[in-house]
């Protein structure tokens, strides 16, 4: 079945056979011989077969857009990170993204048209990155800035004022991914992270002589270290495969949000304490709930011992004791850690 694209690629001839003139020949770019390829990339497809193709190929504000070296790679780490989106987020549509060093911003163009109704801020330290497709995505901004800056959490804090916030780190090198979960962990308003971490920065010395130490893949150690310093979320851990590159771990994590606390502390206050005479009990009731204390403290131990956790490695600590196993590829999801 032939996609969208592969579909203009035929009409483009049309004119031959037809009095109507023929427009320009355009110079071919990355994605066309992209989509000549009868068997693309999974994810390649799903691009391939997005009806806003179409308008972005024939506009020139896209020109270095589609041209990409990486184009393919880009491709599939956008559309991967798209589908985990939709999962996190659910039926949540009117969002405020913040694509964190996001290059060229091939994830916040995915963002434009299958979240009309967000906004999306696409962040980069790098002046150099060209930006002209931006004028043609109407929910996208683009902003020249340092993660490490006072200004990103300025910009974060004002923009989800009373909004849901998502942040979003595609390969995010070193440090910059604990930012990024800094930013999640301290600003209230960030109600959604999903993150694909890269390398361990040369100065975290001290994990990298453990991953020598235990023989373990220090990426894997870097993810298993950055998805335990996240707090208060309900958290998911997998590799994708379809994603070009080996450095496919992702990280998400949704806010746990107590609605019952502001509830019985309101009913609390509006309580009035009244002291109450203690009844006394009949023996048959005080030794029905000896019984169930009893019952009780083997159902707890039992919880204590079905904590939910992933079953391959349930903390770091079983890791330092050389119990690592290639977590990243259990599909364990529990619902709270």
């Amino acid at each position: 079945m032939q996609t969208h694209l592969q579909e203009k690629l035929l009409v483009q001839d049309h004119s031959l056979f037809t009095n109507t003139p023929a427009k320009p020949a355009r110079q071919r770019r990355r994605i066309d011989y992209i989509a000549e390829n009868p068997n693309p990339h999974p994810y390649v497809k799903k691009w391939l077969e997005e009806p806003f193709l179409m308008s972005i190929r024939d506009d020139p504000n896209f020109a270095s857009f589609l041209n990409n070296t990486n184009l393919t790679k880009e491709l599939t780490e956008s559309y991967g990170t798209l589908l985990k989106i939709h999962e996190l987020v659910g039926s949540d549509t009117d969002l405020v993204f913040f694509d964190v060093c996001s290059g060229k911003g091939y994830l916040s163009c995915l963002l434009s048209y299958h979240f009309p109704r967000s906004t999306i801020h696409q962040i980069d330290n790098n002046n150099k990155i060209k930006t002209e497709h931006i004028r043609s995505l109407k929910n996208v901004q683009f902003h020249l800035m340092d993660v490490k800056g006072v200004k990103i959490l300025d910009l974060m804090k004002e923009e989800t004022k009373g909004k849901k916030g998502i942040i979003l780190g595609i390969h995010l090198c070193g440090e910059l991914s604990e930012y990024l979960i800094n930013f999640f962990n301290t600003i209230d308003t960030i109600e959604y992270l999903i993150l694909c971490p890269c390398c361990i920065s040369k100065k975290n010395q001290g994990l990298l002589q453990t991953s020598r130490d235990l023989n373990i893949d220090n990426y894997n150690l870097w993810t298993m270290e950055l998805f335990y310093s996240i707090k208060d979320s309900t958290r998911f851990l997998n590799r994708d495969g379809e994603v070009k590159s080996h450095k496919n771990n992702f990280i998400s994590a949704k806010k746990i949000r107590d609605s019952k606390k502001p509830e019985e502390a309101s009913k609390a206050e509006n309580t009035e304490t009244t002291e109450i005479e203690p009844k006394e009990e009949s023996k048959e009731i005080k030794e029905a709930t000896e019984e169930d204390k009893e019952e009780s403290k083997e159902i707890k131990e039992a919880t204590e011992e079905d904590k939910e956790v992933c079953p391959c490695v349930p903390s770091l600590v079983l890791l330092l004791q050389n119990k690592y196993c290639s977590y990243v590829t259990c599909e364990f999801k529990p619902k709270s850690l």
